[in-house]
């Protein structure tokens, strides 16, 4: 793995500086420039798009512990503009560009939500990272990767290397290589903020140590795609329910729609999670394996919920274990109309929630201890 220098600056080109071989490297590698894309100031995803560590692909997702005692999960990040910085602590190069991206940082994480990530991806410990961090401070997280599995994911193959993420999840530009302070201004202004609209604008800034509290405001016209397998869920005791928020985005007005295998025949309920707050109130949307819908009010913070509407009997739902149903859900102010499998089956007015994060939901219900479903192909947009 070796310790490389930009080489050809998107501001001013100059001379290729001599890259910098780590002790069991025997050769210089070649750098090559990553293609310039043309940036257009929006993007609506494809479900084609693949998921690799290419231009116009989903950025792998990943979960890493960092240094501050966070988990950083990346596909939970949607709706933000996210850097990669790969990087390890023996680095000349590394820390050379580490100042300016702290500024950068520091300038766009409450305006425009960035995050910056550093992955330490040379299988360096907690210990080696905190050692380092404590002679040279920044503000951005740091992540342990001691099993190198990340950096091998992103096929990283010098130090240091930066994937520029938008607010969608898509690669926008990639460059291995040192970076100045205003070649990550030009990145961001060219490649990255015209495909992440979202404006954060938190009450108060957003403490350092606790970058993913950071809540955007209600999202209208935007979108959030994540093709193949998002969540899979298992429960083995009665009466318990699971959920996953995919973003931290709240949607106002939106259509969400998501397919949901279930991997059992007993009584349990698995769907659409919307409006959520505080991790306890929120609605859902939400079928049975033998063919039964209802939509809820979950207020309380117990495990408790108001049924709205339900439960109800339909024939549009594939009953049976390892059958695949699709939910949408389209909220429009205090209306909610209900589609499985593209059939109308019901339209709820409600005033409980006027906004929050979209996820998803399963649970047991009384009788029942074991729930398995996977859900796949997520979709929400946002209504002007």
């Amino acid at each position: 793995m070796a310790c490389m220098v930009f080489s050809t600056p998107l501001i001013a080109p100059s001379p290729t500086p001599s890259a910098t071989s780590t002790p069991s490297s025997t050769s210089t590698p070649t750098f090559t420039s990553t293609p310039s894309p043309t940036p257009t100031p929006s993007f609506t995803p494809t479900p084609a798009l693949p998921i690799q560590p290419e231009l116009d692909s989903y950025a792998p997702d990943f979960s890493l512990s960092g240094v501050d005692g966070n988990t950083y999960t990346l596909w939970s990040l949607r709706g933000r503009p996210v850097i990669l910085n790969f990087w390890a602590t023996w680095c000349h190069w590394c820390k050379i560009e580490m100042a300016g991206m702290d500024n950068i940082y520091n300038k766009y994480k409450d305006e425009r939500g960035l995050l910056i990530l550093a992955i330490d991806g040379d299988g360096e410990s907690f210990s080696d990272i905190s050692e380092f961090l404590e002679e040279n401070w920044y503000s951005f997280p740091f992540l342990v990767d001691t099993s190198r599995d990340i950096n091998d994911t992103y096929e990283i193959e010098a130090f240091p290397t930066s994937f520029f993420i938008d607010s969608y999840g898509v690669i926008r530009y990639m460059n291995e290589g040192s970076l100045e302070e205003q070649e990550f201004e030009q990145i961001l202004t060219d490649y990255i903020f015209p495909y992440s609209p979202f404006q954060y604008n938190p009450a108060t800034p957003t403490p350092v140590q606790d970058p993913l509290n950071m809540t955007p405001s209600a999202a209208r016209g935007a979108e959030l795609n994540l093709p193949g397998e998002i969540w899979s869920a298992n429960i083995t005791k009665s009466h318990i329910y699971d959920h996953n928020i995919v973003s931290d985005v709240e949607f106002t007005d939106f259509s969400m729609q998501v397919d949901v295998r279930i991997e059992s025949e007993t009584s349990e309920y698995h769907g659409l999670l919307f409006r959520e707050q505080d991790g306890e109130n929120f609605y859902t949307f939400r079928i049975t394996p033998d063919g039964y819908y209802e939509f809820d009010v979950w207020k309380t913070g117990d495990r408790s919920y108001e049924t709205i509407l339900g439960p109800l009997a339909s024939d549009h739902i594939l009953k049976g274990a390892g059958k695949t149903n699709q939910l949408k859900v389209i909220a429009n102010g205090q209306t909610f109309e209900l589609y499985i499998n593209d059939n109308f089956v019901g339209s709820i007015t409600d005033d409980t929630f006027a906004s929050g994060r979209v996820g998803l939901l399963s649970c047991t219900c009384d009788g029942s201890s074991n729930a398995s479903a996977t859900f796949m192909d997520l979709w929400v947009q946002g209504n002007p």
